[in-house]
């Protein structure tokens, strides 16, 4: 099973590798099309609202995720709305607020104690390589749903001839 919440990658996958590699992508979807969904439908039903009468905006570090939000795969037919309308990406959210010319750093903006947050170890850092530990955690999760057994780390292989793949054996 190959797993990406990066819609470049999948992008990728679909155009060039073709039915060489989608059997074998994970169709469970990314982090930000989850939360589409459970905020136009799960939190639609709370409010007493339709999932057409939400307009949910993401901000993601990536302009693929504006691509994501867009496929058709997450088109609400019955609602004629998508899980996710819009996408602000993190280099946008800076210009807007150098538009209004804040200052994040300013002492008027700056949190002086984030003690009410709880341990900043655990707040602050994650598991697994570059990619926020997205590996790490679906190995993990499989480990444990599969075998029962807790997965301490990952020993990630550099194979000589393709240095970008790593290949993870979890037994």
């Amino acid at each position: 099973m190959l797993a990406s919440a990066c819609p470049g990658w999948i992008c990728y996958a679909e155009k060039v590798n073709g039915s060489f590699i989608l059997p074998h992508i994970s169709t469970t979807k990314s982090p930000q099309q989850v939360m589409g969904t459970l905020v136009k439908h799960y939190l639609g039903r709370v409010l007493s609202r339709t999932p057409d009468q939400i307009y949910h905006v993401t901000v993601m570090p990536c302009y693929d995720k504006k691509l994501e939000a867009s496929r058709s795969d997450f088109y609400d037919d019955v609602y004629k709305t998508r899980d996710v309308d819009c996408v602000i990406t993190t280099g946008e959210v800076l210009e807007m607020i150098e538009k209004e010319g804040i200052q994040l750093l300013s002492e008027e903006n700056c949190l002086q104690n984030l003690s009410f947050l709880g341990d900043e170890e655990e707040l602050w850092s994650h598991e697994g390589g570059g990619s926020g530990g997205y590996l790490h955690h679906i190995a993990r999760f499989a480990v444990k749903s599969l075998f029962g057994q807790d997965l301490k780390n990952l020993e990630y292989k550099t194979l000589r001839m393709l240095k970008w793949w790593r290949p993870v054996t979890l037994f």
